[in-house]
């Protein structure tokens, strides 16, 4: 089932825009110890401290508090840097978003993300049907793709715009949320890099989504979001 955001209903989110303060790309090596540190969490209620640093009492405190549970999509991605800042392209219209890394492996998002041809545009050319078979079928390559074979990404509000033709208008997230939610459909999307080929599936919030982002971060809430947000997962092919 997908929840609306059409704003008439028990599961509507209401809009809040932001910003991080983080603006470069994880790292492999500080991404495996934040999710050790979220995984300690999720196994005793965030009651375990951190395993990630065991030298000053000031260091001690911040490693302590990130990872406590986590009550919105704002907390969990002020601990991820931005892996990828510009525009989703859908038909005429462009969505200005930031994307954070939380789960699967840094250097999938860097190659196809970072060091691709797409510059700070990523354009929806195809969709995907919110359907069992066509789930079944992602959860299958995303078992034979293996961790370092694709990563998770969350999309929220940038504030930044990306320079756009000018048959192209920028538009506020959420209306690309209903667009996907009335189509019960994700966003597909095909990157290249020299060599290197993946598919990028953009989600509405839906229990397809949010399970994914669960499992990526334990730490957060189980239940959606109030943000405006779109879970993304990325496949090396």
């Amino acid at each position: 089932s997908v929840w609306c955001v059409a704003g008439n209903c028990s599961y509507c989110t209401p809009v809040k825009i932001f910003s991080s303060h983080s603006n470069h790309l994880i790292t492999k090596q500080w991404y495996q110890r934040r999710v050790r540190a979220d995984t300690e969490c999720s196994e005793d209620g965030g009651k375990r401290k951190s395993s990630i640093s065991k030298s000053s009492p000031k260091k001690r405190s911040a490693s302590k508090s990130k990872t406590q549970k986590v009550e919105s999509l704002l907390e969990l991605c002020n601990r991820y840097p931005i892996a990828w800042k510009g525009s989703i392209v859908l038909k005429t219209n462009a969505f200005s978003v930031k994307l954070f890394l939380v789960g699967g492996d840094p250097a999938v998002a860097e190659k196809l993300l970072v060091n691709s041809s797409i510059g700070s545009i990523i354009r929806v050319t195809q969709r995907l049907k919110l359907e069992k078979q066509k789930l079944d079928q992602l959860n299958q390559k995303l078992a034979s793709a293996g961790v370092s074979g694709h990563c998770i990404l969350v999309a929220m509000t940038s504030s930044q715009t990306s320079e756009l033709p000018d048959d192209i208008q920028h538009r506020p997230l959420k209306h690309l949320l209903q667009y996907f939610v009335q189509k019960q459909a994700a966003g597909i999307s095909t990157l290249e890099a020299n060599d290197l080929q993946g598919v990028l599936h953009t989600f509405p919030p839906c229990e397809f989504s949010q399970s994914k982002l669960l499992k990526a971060a334990p730490s957060l809430n189980s239940e959606p979001s109030k943000e405006d947000y779109l879970v993304m997962i990325l496949v090396k092919e």
